[in-house]
């Protein structure tokens, strides 16, 4: 948690913080709607047809916030692709997150925020992430089709706005992604996410796990995450992991990057039982990793989007129930794929205001282990 959200929650007014932050926003929108009409930039209202596919010849796709985020929007860019079969797509993305899309088959270019991203004139441009930043990047498509959300800011920016309605109707992120794709003119191709290897990460997975003799069932564990209320406790996975490999007789592999290391290590030296730390890898190899493995077991992050897409059985902790957060709009739901959640009853739902996570603490060791033994049983 950044230092001013852990502020304004000590002191207990992050609700009045998230309501003048709401109130900034359409004010701002307000303004530059006002402006942008007097200049004539844009027009008044927006546009009410959808584009036409004889006139789209360049697109634009903004995604600029993280892994989950992007693999999410798959099932929408391969809409994309499908209802402008002939135009050049390209992607502006967050460097970190371009191994998701490497081997996409429905992408012709990767462009960097920041970086490689040249001023270049689209005939369309879609921002799928929500905030100014991504509706600014579409303005400067120049394309006469600017869709993007409204509620966040820079609104004013589209001529295309969709309003961001999940707070009261809440529903799946990857239908979320896909009705802004029908709005813009994509055409359904189902709800499949699209995660593809590289040749470099099969061929380095491959390799790891015979230096690493783990040729039989092996399950990966990720018990991190971005943020700390979504993350079940670490004393409990230690629990799940020791009991998965004396009970289960399988290889455990725990990962994560970055800050997440000081995290896998105080597991693994808690374990009774021996365990890998992979807390070094690429991204790339550790989509090669998780599809060779038996289960996967961590909070709702992107190693889970990712264990998702690529079919792997999938065991995930849910926390909140805010609209944002749940397993409603995050959660993957299958013959292998098992969401695990309480629900508290907690009124009015919303991480910046809770401090004791009991949706999380309810969630027991026995429940986990005994959905993942049944899992690796099968």
């Amino acid at each position: 948690m950044g230092f001013l959200k852990s502020v304004l929650k000590n002191l207990r007014i992050t609700r009045l913080a998230r309501k003048a932050r709401k109130s900034t926003i359409i004010v701002i929108d307000n303004m530059g709607k006002a402006i942008f009409s007097f200049f004539g930039v844009l027009p008044v209202k927006a546009f009410k047809k959808t584009p036409l596919e004889a006139e789209i010849k360049k697109i634009l796709i903004v995604r600029l916030d993280r892994i989950g985020d992007m693999i999410i929007t798959t099932p929408a860019i391969r809409a994309i692709r499908f209802g402008y079969p002939k135009a050049k797509i390209d992607i502006l993305i967050n460097e970190y997150t371009k191994p998701i899309l490497a081997e996409n088959p429905y992408v012709d270019r990767i462009l960097i925020w920041g970086g490689n991203g040249k001023s270049e004139r689209y005939d369309l441009a879609i921002a799928f992430s929500q905030g100014f930043k991504s509706n600014l990047a579409v303005f400067y498509s120049k394309s006469k089709y600017k869709f993007g959300f409204s509620g966040h800011g820079g609104s004013f920016l589209l001529n295309y706005r969709v309003e961001d309605d999940r707070g009261i109707r809440p529903r799946h992120e990857i239908d979320f992604a896909l009705r802004l794709a029908f709005l813009a003119g994509g055409k359904f191709k189902g709800r499949d996410l699209d995660v593809f290897e590289s040749k470099e990460s099969v061929i380095f997975a491959e390799g790891y796990l015979k230096e690493n003799k783990l040729s039989g069932r092996f399950v990966i564990i990720h018990p991190g995450s971005r943020q700390d209320y979504i993350r079940w406790p670490k004393e409990k996975f230690v629990e799940v992991c020791d009991l998965l490999i004396k009970e289960c007789d399988v290889g455990l592999i725990l990962i994560g990057r970055g800050k997440e290391e000081k995290l896998l290590k105080e597991i693994a030296s808690l374990m009774r039982e021996k365990c890998l730390i992979a807390s070094d890898l690429e991204l790339k190899q550790v989509i090669s990793l998780i599809k060779r493995c038996s289960l996967f077991l961590g909070n709702s992050s992107g190693p889970m989007h990712i264990a998702a897409a690529l079919k792997v059985p999938v065991v995930s902790i849910f926390g909140p129930k805010h609209p944002f957060d749940n397993s409603l709009a995050w959660g993957h739901r299958g013959e292998k794929q098992i969401v695990i959640e309480k629900d508290p009853l907690c009124a009015n739902c919303h991480p910046g205001d809770c401090f004791d996570y009991k949706c999380l603490d309810k969630v027991s060791v026995e429940e986990v282990f005994d959905v993942c033994r049944r899992i690796i049983a099968n």
